[in-house]
């Protein structure tokens, strides 16, 4: 399988030079996917950001109660 997906790969890559449209495609797809990327790490931070404050707000008010 990683055979084969390497020939593929050299076979697109020699006719992405070829041809321009096919590698402002390639380009565009690859940065597109860059950028999703970064957007669900940032998504996925935020939301262990706010699972930590409210865990420290809870142990606070714990602290301020008892």
């Amino acid at each position: 399988l990683f055979g084969f997906l390497i020939s593929l790969w050299l076979g697109t890559a020699t006719l992405m030079y070829q041809s321009p449209l096919l590698m402002g495609c390639a380009v565009s797809a690859g940065v597109y996917t860059f950028f999703r990327l970064l957007i669900d790490l940032y998504r996925c931070d935020t939301a262990w950001a706010g699972l930590w404050e409210a865990l420290i707000e809870r142990a606070k008010s714990a602290l301020g109660a008892g």
